[in-house]
């Protein structure tokens, strides 16, 4: 059985420190803080590339144990950055306790970050009877180091944040009707009269980052105060009053008397005051923290991104292919057909040709057969005596066959 408890958040606008020079990245030169934090805090010192784009880190007998994650997005002009890392941290003076830090950062601005910081322990109860031990800050927190940083400053609303609770005098009353009504402020102002009640540097310590403590014990600065907010927004002398952010709808922004305060014990009154703006995260402010789950989807879904548009672009290409093979097939079947046609008709013409020559050679067969019949036939007739090669024979090799056969009855006849 586990007991999980978020014991301090906050969310930290954070810009580039007066003194800073411009062409450093903002997110750098927090990440150096934090990286600085982290190992003084917990003697985490993981090398600075795995701490920066994304790694794991223990120490050596894992009592402390780290894992990093980064994203950055080229969507916009800007190109969002997003980091966050998780740290589990072994209570050394409670062995059931498990502290758990969860720090996440986004860069929409070059010159100015948001900054998300939650810090819960969960009390392993298995095998225990007694109930969970009182909340005890055991471990040191590396948000502290942000707010002492020259390199940055870390802002409320419009203003810097201050370094203690702010005494609230006739001079400094501008600024502060200033800071009520600035529109970029996210956190409560809260207006201590009865500092005799109510410590205001007790109330700031324990809720550095997640309201601004103001605090008069003059009563003439309080009705002056007054006098310049309307009713429903003044404060009352000897009391705690707590300015909400305002928004475009009217608000309840609560108010503790004096009397009201005495009715309780002092202590869970400021301890009430922690509970209410410390250990809650609105749904919004849960919506919008990095976390490393956070940085993980991006980073599926940025790889399911490639992915799909590497397909489309494959099943484009498959297409045009499909196409061209279909363009392929049809030229290589008329290609086809047109060679069966010139086979066809070179076959038809070769036996037209045969038959040609085949039939010229029969008719000069014949020719010559009758023509050798027609010599034999007057060779017959007066055994050679009046033989003469007849001038009319129209075949040649039957005339030159007579000619030779003349010469030769011819030369017979002169050696009788």
């Amino acid at each position: 059985m586990k007991s999980k408890q978020l014991a301090k958040k906050m969310i930290l606008s954070i810009t580039r420190g007066s003194q800073t020079n411009s062409d450093h990245d903002i997110m750098e030169i927090v990440l150096g803080i934090l990286y600085d934090a982290l190992q003084a805090c917990y003697g985490i010192a993981p090398d600075w590339n795995s701490f920066v784009h994304g790694g794991q880190f223990a120490v050596e007998d894992e009592t402390v144990k780290a894992q990093f994650a980064s994203f950055q997005s080229t969507e916009n002009q800007e190109k969002t950055a997003l980091w966050a890392t998780r740290v589990r941290i072994r209570d050394f003076a409670n062995r059931r306790r498990t502290w758990l830090l969860q720090i996440g950062i986004r860069r929409d601005e070059s010159d100015s970050l948001k900054l998300y910081y939650a810090l819960s322990y969960c009390d392993h109860l298995a095998g225990s009877f007694s109930p969970p031990k009182p909340l005890i800050f055991s471990i040191k927190e590396p948000v502290e180091t942000l707010f002492s940083a020259k390199q940055i400053c870390c802002m409320c609303g419009s203003y810097p944040w201050p370094s203690a609770a702010v005494e609230l005098r006739h001079a400094l009353l501008p600024d502060f009707l200033d800071s009520l009504h600035d529109s970029q402020r996210n956190v409560p102002i809260v207006l201590i009269s009865c500092p005799d009640l109510v410590n205001p540097d007790a109330l700031f310590d324990m809720a550095k980052g997640n309201f601004l403590v103001c605090w008069c014990a003059d009563a003439s600065v309080i009705s002056r105060l007054n006098d310049c907010l309307p009713e429903q927004l003044c404060a009352p002398w000897d009391s705690v009053r707590i300015y909400l952010p305002f928004g475009e709808t009217p608000q309840y922004h609560p108010l503790f008397t004096g009397s009201d305060i005495e009715r309780t014990d002092k202590d869970a009154f400021i301890f009430g005051f922690y509970q209410a703006y410390c250990q809650h995260l609105r749904a919004e402010d849960r919506r919008a923290f990095v976390t490393l789950q956070d940085i993980a989807k991006l980073r599926d879904n940025l790889i399911q991104s490639a992915l799909r548009e590497r397909l489309t672009a494959s099943e484009e290409n498959a297409r045009k292919l499909s196409e061209k093979l279909s363009q392929t097939t049809t030229e290589y079947e008329d290609l086809q057909k047109r060679w069966t046609k010139f086979s066809e008709q070179r076959e038809n013409s070769t036996a037209a040709e045969y038959e040609e020559i085949l039939n010229e050679a029969l008719n000069e067969i014949d020719a010559l057969k009758k023509g050798i019949t027609r010599l034999t036939a007057r060779l017959y007739a007066d055994l050679g005596k009046t033989y003469k090669p007849d001038p009319e024979e129209s075949n040649a090799y039957v005339q030159d066959l007579s000619q030779a056969i003349f010469c030769c009855l011819s030369r017979a006849n002169s050696h009788k």
